[in-house]
Protein backbone atom coordinates (compact mmCIF):
# COMPACT_ATOMS: atom_id res chain seq x y z
CA UNK A 1 0.00 0.00 0.00
CA UNK A 2 1.10 3.58 -0.30
CA UNK A 3 0.68 4.84 2.85
CA UNK A 4 0.48 8.96 2.70
CA UNK A 5 0.50 9.51 6.57
CA UNK A 6 0.12 7.80 10.38
CA UNK A 7 -3.26 7.24 12.23
CA UNK A 8 -2.80 6.62 16.07
CA UNK A 9 -5.63 5.49 17.90
CA UNK A 10 -6.45 3.37 20.90
CA UNK A 11 -7.67 3.14 23.91
CA UNK A 12 -8.24 6.40 26.50
CA UNK A 13 -5.31 6.91 28.82
CA UNK A 14 -3.08 4.65 26.52
CA UNK A 15 -0.48 7.23 25.75
CA UNK A 16 -2.11 8.70 22.09
CA UNK A 17 -0.61 12.12 22.56
CA UNK A 18 2.61 11.42 23.94
CA UNK A 19 3.74 8.87 21.50
CA UNK A 20 2.43 11.44 18.56
CA UNK A 21 4.67 14.21 20.00
CA UNK A 22 7.20 12.16 20.62
CA UNK A 23 7.77 10.97 16.91
CA UNK A 24 7.63 14.88 16.28
CA UNK A 25 10.61 15.76 17.88
CA UNK A 26 13.69 15.69 16.24
CA UNK A 27 16.18 13.23 17.06
CA UNK A 28 19.24 15.12 17.81
CA UNK A 29 20.36 19.49 17.18
CA UNK A 30 21.14 18.57 13.64
CA UNK A 31 18.22 17.15 12.26
CA UNK A 32 14.40 18.18 12.38
CA UNK A 33 11.50 15.08 12.53
CA UNK A 34 10.08 13.83 9.45
CA UNK A 35 6.54 14.19 11.22
CA UNK A 36 4.23 16.32 11.71
CA UNK A 37 0.77 16.10 13.64
CA UNK A 38 -2.16 17.49 12.13
CA UNK A 39 -3.97 19.42 14.88
CA UNK A 40 -7.84 18.28 15.76
CA UNK A 41 -10.52 20.30 17.15
CA UNK A 42 -12.91 18.62 19.57
CA UNK A 43 -15.89 20.16 21.91
CA UNK A 44 -14.41 18.33 25.01
CA UNK A 45 -13.20 20.14 28.24
CA UNK A 46 -10.12 21.30 27.67
CA UNK A 47 -7.04 19.62 29.10
CA UNK A 48 -3.94 21.09 30.74
CA UNK A 49 -1.56 18.34 29.74
CA UNK A 50 -2.87 18.12 26.07
CA UNK A 51 -1.73 20.88 23.46
CA UNK A 52 -3.02 18.41 20.71
CA UNK A 53 -6.90 20.05 20.30
CA UNK A 54 -8.11 23.39 19.23
CA UNK A 55 -11.03 23.53 21.72
CA UNK A 56 -14.53 24.65 19.99
CA UNK A 57 -17.99 25.66 21.03
CA UNK A 58 -20.90 22.60 19.64
CA UNK A 59 -22.41 25.25 17.66
CA UNK A 60 -18.77 25.94 16.36
CA UNK A 61 -18.42 22.21 15.19
CA UNK A 62 -21.57 21.91 13.90
CA UNK A 63 -21.10 25.01 11.50
CA UNK A 64 -17.85 23.48 9.98
CA UNK A 65 -19.60 20.95 9.44
CA UNK A 66 -22.37 22.37 7.75
CA UNK A 67 -20.10 24.20 5.28
CA UNK A 68 -17.80 21.07 4.73
CA UNK A 69 -14.41 21.91 6.38
CA UNK A 70 -13.85 19.17 8.23
CA UNK A 71 -12.06 15.85 6.54
CA UNK A 72 -13.61 13.35 9.47
CA UNK A 73 -15.68 13.94 12.24
CA UNK A 74 -16.54 11.55 14.96
CA UNK A 75 -18.38 11.63 18.55
CA UNK A 76 -16.55 9.99 21.63
CA UNK A 77 -18.35 9.90 24.90
CA UNK A 78 -20.61 12.57 24.25
CA UNK A 79 -17.63 14.85 22.77
CA UNK A 80 -16.95 15.98 19.23
CA UNK A 81 -14.06 15.36 17.37
CA UNK A 82 -13.34 16.33 13.92
CA UNK A 83 -10.21 17.15 11.67
CA UNK A 84 -10.04 20.72 9.55
CA UNK A 85 -9.32 20.12 5.87
CA UNK A 86 -7.12 23.15 5.83
CA UNK A 87 -4.98 21.62 8.69
CA UNK A 88 -4.33 18.52 6.84
CA UNK A 89 -3.52 20.61 3.31
CA UNK A 90 -1.15 21.82 5.30
CA UNK A 91 0.57 19.37 5.95
CA UNK A 92 -0.11 16.99 2.99
CA UNK A 93 0.81 19.66 0.30
CA UNK A 94 3.22 20.88 2.01
CA UNK A 95 7.02 20.93 0.23
CA UNK A 96 8.78 20.20 3.40
CA UNK A 97 7.87 16.43 2.59
CA UNK A 98 6.63 15.73 6.33
CA UNK A 99 4.68 12.88 7.54
CA UNK A 100 1.35 13.45 8.90
CA UNK A 101 0.23 12.41 11.61
CA UNK A 102 -3.40 12.29 13.13
CA UNK A 103 -4.94 11.32 16.33
CA UNK A 104 -8.48 9.94 15.76
CA UNK A 105 -10.74 8.34 18.07
CA UNK A 106 -11.46 4.33 16.83
CA UNK A 107 -14.48 4.81 15.22
CA UNK A 108 -13.47 7.69 12.91
CA UNK A 109 -10.57 5.36 12.15
CA UNK A 110 -12.38 2.79 10.55
CA UNK A 111 -14.31 5.64 8.67
CA UNK A 112 -11.37 6.97 7.58
CA UNK A 113 -9.90 3.65 6.20
CA UNK A 114 -13.32 2.64 4.41
CA UNK A 115 -13.38 6.35 2.93
CA UNK A 116 -9.75 6.43 2.00
CA UNK A 117 -8.51 2.48 2.05
CA UNK A 118 -4.75 2.41 2.32
CA UNK A 119 -3.82 5.98 2.59
CA UNK A 120 -2.98 5.55 6.07
CA UNK A 121 -1.02 3.50 8.16
CA UNK A 122 -2.58 3.13 11.50
CA UNK A 123 -1.81 2.37 14.90
CA UNK A 124 -4.20 1.20 17.72
CA UNK A 125 -2.14 2.15 21.60
CA UNK A 126 -3.32 0.11 24.15
CA UNK A 127 -1.68 -1.46 27.54
CA UNK A 128 -2.37 -3.66 30.33
CA UNK A 129 -5.88 -2.48 32.66
CA UNK A 130 -3.92 -2.10 35.39
CA UNK A 131 -1.46 0.56 33.84
CA UNK A 132 -4.21 2.10 32.17
CA UNK A 133 -5.84 2.55 35.07
CA UNK A 134 -2.85 3.86 37.33
CA UNK A 135 -2.37 6.30 33.87
CA UNK A 136 -6.27 7.50 34.84
CA UNK A 137 -5.46 8.13 38.34
CA UNK A 138 -2.66 9.97 37.53
CA UNK A 139 -4.47 12.25 34.96
CA UNK A 140 -7.47 13.11 37.62
CA UNK A 141 -4.43 13.21 40.44
CA UNK A 142 -6.73 11.43 42.81
CA UNK A 143 -7.29 7.40 43.65
CA UNK A 144 -10.33 6.24 42.03
CA UNK A 145 -13.25 4.76 43.63
CA UNK A 146 -14.41 0.96 42.77
CA UNK A 147 -17.20 2.06 41.05
CA UNK A 148 -14.88 4.49 38.07
CA UNK A 149 -12.25 1.62 38.14
CA UNK A 150 -15.43 -0.95 36.98
CA UNK A 151 -16.78 2.11 34.77
CA UNK A 152 -13.35 2.98 33.06
CA UNK A 153 -12.56 -0.58 32.72
CA UNK A 154 -15.93 -1.22 30.85
CA UNK A 155 -15.05 1.84 28.63
CA UNK A 156 -11.62 0.66 27.64
CA UNK A 157 -12.69 -2.59 26.88
CA UNK A 158 -15.09 -1.24 24.43
CA UNK A 159 -12.82 0.98 22.69
CA UNK A 160 -11.04 -2.34 22.33
CA UNK A 161 -14.03 -3.42 19.99
CA UNK A 162 -12.53 -1.73 17.24
CA UNK A 163 -8.87 -2.49 17.77
CA UNK A 164 -9.14 -4.43 13.66
CA UNK A 165 -9.48 -1.74 12.27
CA UNK A 166 -5.54 -0.73 12.93
CA UNK A 167 -2.41 -2.16 10.54
CA UNK A 168 -1.21 -2.91 14.08
CA UNK A 169 -1.62 -2.84 17.83
CA UNK A 170 0.58 -1.68 20.47
CA UNK A 171 0.74 -2.47 23.77
CA UNK A 172 2.16 0.87 24.88
CA UNK A 173 3.36 0.00 28.45
CA UNK A 174 6.83 1.88 27.68
CA UNK A 175 6.52 4.60 25.42
CA UNK A 176 9.90 4.57 24.29
CA UNK A 177 9.95 1.19 22.51
CA UNK A 178 6.49 1.95 20.73
CA UNK A 179 8.03 5.02 19.97
CA UNK A 180 10.94 3.36 17.84
CA UNK A 181 8.69 0.64 16.53
CA UNK A 182 6.55 2.84 15.02
CA UNK A 183 9.26 4.87 13.66
CA UNK A 184 10.82 1.21 12.21
CA UNK A 185 7.53 0.25 10.92
CA UNK A 186 6.89 3.33 8.79
CA UNK A 187 10.67 3.23 7.55
CA UNK A 188 10.13 -0.15 6.19
CA UNK A 189 6.69 0.42 4.65
CA UNK A 190 6.11 -1.84 1.47
CA UNK A 191 9.52 -3.83 1.95
CA UNK A 192 9.43 -7.43 2.74
CA UNK A 193 11.64 -10.09 2.97
CA UNK A 194 12.08 -10.92 7.40
CA UNK A 195 11.67 -9.22 9.92
CA UNK A 196 15.07 -8.03 11.63
CA UNK A 197 16.39 -8.03 15.13
CA UNK A 198 15.32 -4.92 16.39
CA UNK A 199 12.33 -4.70 14.92
CA UNK A 200 11.37 -8.64 16.35
CA UNK A 201 12.57 -7.05 19.54
CA UNK A 202 10.40 -4.19 19.93
CA UNK A 203 7.47 -5.78 18.25
CA UNK A 204 7.51 -8.11 21.38
CA UNK A 205 8.38 -5.11 23.90
CA UNK A 206 4.90 -3.79 22.21
CA UNK A 207 3.08 -7.09 22.69
CA UNK A 208 3.04 -8.21 18.72
CA UNK A 209 4.67 -11.54 17.56
CA UNK A 210 4.43 -13.64 20.93
CA UNK A 211 3.00 -13.52 24.21
CA UNK A 212 5.16 -15.14 27.19
CA UNK A 213 8.52 -14.17 24.64
CA UNK A 214 11.68 -13.47 26.37
CA UNK A 215 14.07 -11.00 24.28
CA UNK A 216 16.74 -13.10 25.28
CA UNK A 217 15.33 -15.99 23.02
CA UNK A 218 15.75 -13.64 19.45
CA UNK A 219 18.72 -15.18 17.29
CA UNK A 220 19.33 -13.00 14.82
CA UNK A 221 16.39 -12.59 12.69
CA UNK A 222 14.29 -15.45 14.35
CA UNK A 223 13.08 -16.38 17.60
CA UNK A 224 14.06 -19.34 19.57
CA UNK A 225 10.30 -20.79 20.77
CA UNK A 226 10.55 -22.66 24.23
CA UNK A 227 9.07 -26.19 24.71
CA UNK A 228 5.39 -25.83 26.49
CA UNK A 229 5.09 -28.21 29.85
CA UNK A 230 1.80 -29.87 27.95
CA UNK A 231 2.59 -33.02 25.51
CA UNK A 232 1.52 -35.97 24.05
CA UNK A 233 4.14 -39.43 24.62
CA UNK A 234 3.00 -42.73 24.77
CA UNK A 235 -1.21 -42.19 24.68
CA UNK A 236 -1.48 -39.96 26.97
CA UNK A 237 -1.45 -36.30 27.94
CA UNK A 238 2.04 -35.57 30.15
CA UNK A 239 3.17 -32.37 32.03
CA UNK A 240 6.82 -31.54 32.40
CA UNK A 241 7.84 -30.32 36.04
CA UNK A 242 10.48 -29.33 38.05
CA UNK A 243 10.83 -33.14 39.19
CA UNK A 244 10.67 -34.22 35.40
CA UNK A 245 12.25 -31.57 33.31
CA UNK A 246 12.89 -33.80 30.11
CA UNK A 247 11.06 -34.81 27.39
CA UNK A 248 13.12 -38.00 26.09
CA UNK A 249 11.38 -39.79 23.01
CA UNK A 250 12.81 -43.43 21.91
CA UNK A 251 13.77 -44.03 18.96
CA UNK A 252 11.08 -44.18 15.99
CA UNK A 253 8.59 -42.78 18.16
CA UNK A 254 7.28 -39.49 18.16
CA UNK A 255 5.76 -36.67 20.46
CA UNK A 256 3.21 -34.03 20.08
CA UNK A 257 4.18 -31.11 21.96
CA UNK A 258 3.41 -27.46 22.77
CA UNK A 259 5.82 -24.22 23.07
CA UNK A 260 5.21 -22.01 25.84
CA UNK A 261 4.74 -18.91 23.32
CA UNK A 262 1.37 -17.99 22.02
CA UNK A 263 1.43 -16.17 18.33
CA UNK A 264 -0.01 -12.56 18.42
CA UNK A 265 1.06 -12.13 14.56
CA UNK A 266 -0.46 -8.57 13.19
CA UNK A 267 -2.10 -9.09 9.86
CA UNK A 268 0.67 -8.09 7.38
CA UNK A 269 3.57 -10.62 9.15
CA UNK A 270 3.58 -14.24 8.69
CA UNK A 271 5.92 -16.76 10.25
CA UNK A 272 7.28 -20.36 10.01
CA UNK A 273 8.88 -22.53 12.33
CA UNK A 274 11.22 -25.54 12.21
CA UNK A 275 14.08 -27.19 14.13
CA UNK A 276 17.41 -26.16 14.74
CA UNK A 277 19.97 -27.74 13.50
CA UNK A 278 21.63 -29.56 16.75
CA UNK A 279 18.16 -31.16 17.26
CA UNK A 280 18.45 -32.21 13.67
CA UNK A 281 21.34 -33.31 14.04
CA UNK A 282 20.62 -35.71 17.00
CA UNK A 283 18.12 -37.43 14.43
CA UNK A 284 15.04 -35.34 15.38
CA UNK A 285 12.43 -34.71 12.88
CA UNK A 286 9.43 -31.85 12.52
CA UNK A 287 6.08 -32.94 10.91
CA UNK A 288 4.01 -29.82 10.72
CA UNK A 289 1.43 -28.79 8.17
CA UNK A 290 -1.20 -26.20 8.01
CA UNK A 291 -4.20 -26.68 10.31
CA UNK A 292 -7.93 -27.82 9.62
CA UNK A 293 -9.27 -25.16 11.55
Amino acid sequence: MNFEGIVITGTSCAGKSTIANELCKPRNSNTQSSFQLIKAITTRARRDDDNNYDYVTDEDFDLLVSEGKLLITSTYRGCKYGIKNDESDKVFKSKKNKTPILILTSEATKELSEKYYGRFMSFFIDADNDELLYRKSLREKRTLANNEKEYFTKLINNDREYSFVANYVVYNNENAPSVQLIELLWNHKNNGGGLSHNIIQKMIQSGMLLDKAEISKINGASYDLSLGDEYYYGGKINYMTDKNPFLTIEPYDYAIVSCTELARMPRDVTGKFGLTVSLFCQGIILSNGPSAN
